[in-house]
């Protein structure tokens, strides 16, 4: 847990560190959401469509 401290001095260093936080736990949503995407076309997906090591496609050069 973080403490907001309540000293008129620190409130812009406390906002700036929440601001923070609130960034960090946007982007922890962000990859679960996507994480979450992935696995759901992955599901649905054969598997013998999905590309291995193995049958890359070819590329150009």
């Amino acid at each position: 847990m973080y403490r907001i401290s309540t000293t008129w001095g620190s409130i812009p260093d406390s906002l700036a560190t929440l601001k923070d936080i609130l960034c960090l736990k946007r982007d922890i949503t962000n990859v679960l959401d996507t994480v979450r995407r992935t696995k759901r076309i992955t599901l649905r997906t054969n598997s013998k469509d999905l590309f291995t090591i193995k049958n890359l496609p070819e590329t150009t050069s």
